[in-house]
């Protein structure tokens, strides 16, 4: 997927898509029978500049070992020792594949894209949880599966591939993101548009930005020279929130916050499902509502709300991340680590500078 990285996950993310090779082989895939939980939360620390892995409390399950690695996705996460030594971990901290000259994408919807290392020539290989090839070739992946399809490239275009490895919607948009509740945005002839799982359009190019769809909805600007900022359309195109936002992004449990001109000050609040301010727009910055609560920015610190707009965390961190498994990342001082719902800190370590 095409995210943005907390911190953490900066650091410890470093492993992702490189240039790749065709000369690779299967026999540096080595997989190994363990068993794979994925209903056990793992959370990703970095100790001295190594990673490793805490439970729910805090306790440390795997130790701190790797150069770099990933957070768990469906029981497995990718983990790097060092160039040959690297793969997927189960929640034991056992190797469940071990790779060579590869790298790996997160694990979505039991599939897995190995992106070999090294050379110019794109050779990807996608695997499953069992051990299972479905394709090695020359095709060049670059997200995870989100609905049976994945964004990949082909002469500088993009366009959609299924396990196979084959091209479902022929790469023809000059830029393309995963699908999300049954719609992927692409960006044709200059414009953000949305096609279906057929390749064809669903709502036409003709906005400048736009989001994700969630919860049905999804925000875009319109591409005029008298943009009023950003509206709601729903899953055909219809504008349903015509609100003037100057920034929002996608909901998120009913909610989803967005971001008004105040003198020279962008101020955030919180709107519903039908457009109505629920929270004021009182805090510098905000993010997603997760498991009840969203970061906000009081004073010039990160704290978290609930829905009512209630501090149920007071502001006090430099960074906040989004609840989840029951915990948050956050940072402060030289301190990083990772709270409960009541505040408290479950893990804390060291905090490491990020360039």
């Amino acid at each position: 997927m095409l995210l943005n990285l907390t911190p953490i996950k900066f650091f410890c993310l470093s492993i992702i898509i490189l240039a790749i090779s065709c000369n690779a082989r299967p026999s540096n895939i080595l997989f190994h029978k363990v068993i794979i939980d994925d209903t056990t939360s793992r959370f990703l620390i970095r100790v001295n500049k190594k990673c490793g892995f805490i439970d729910n409390y805090g306790k440390e399950v795997i130790n701190p070992q790797f150069a770099a690695g990933n957070p768990f996705s469906e029981g497995l996460a990718f983990v790097k020792i060092d160039r040959n030594n690297k793969g997927y971990i189960n929640s034991k901290g056992d190797f469940a594949i071990r790779l060579r000259g590869y790298a790996g994408l997160d694990f979505h919807e039991g599939l897995g894209v190995l992106i070999s290392e090294g050379d110019s020539i794109p050779h990807t290989i996608i695997i499953d949880k069992k051990g299972s090839i479905t394709y090695e070739g020359d095709c060049d992946i670059i997200s995870e599966f989100s609905e049976s399809l994945a964004v990949a490239r082909s002469n500088g275009k993009f366009g959609y591939v299924d396990k196979y490895g084959a091209f479902i919607i022929k790469p023809s948009f000059g830029l393309s993101y995963p699908f999300a509740n049954g719609l992927a945005r692409v960006y044709f002839n200059g414009s953000w548009g949305y096609i279906g799982m057929d390749g064809h359009f669903v709502i036409e190019p003709k906005y400048s930005l736009a989001e994700d769809f969630a919860e049905g909805l999804a925000a875009v600007k319109l591409t005029t020279k008298n943009n009023p900022g950003y509206v709601y359309i729903d899953l055909v195109g219809n504008i349903v929130i015509d609100k003037a936002m100057d920034y929002t992004e996608k909901y998120s449990e009913g909610l989803a916050f967005y971001a008004v001109t105040n003198g020279a000050q962008k101020k955030f609040g919180f709107i519903d499902k039908n457009g109505q301010n629920v929270i004021p727009e009182i805090y510098s910055e905000a993010k997603n509502f997760s498991e009840g609560v969203a970061p906000v920015i009081i004073s010039s610190k990160w704290g978290y709300i609930n829905k009512e707009g209630k501090t149920v965390i007071p502001p006090k961190f430099d960074y906040a991340g989004e609840f989840n498994d029951g915990l948050a990342f956050v940072a402060f001082g030289n301190i990083e680590g990772y709270i409960n719902h009541s505040g408290t800190f479950v893990w804390e370590g060291q905090r490491t500078k990020i360039n």
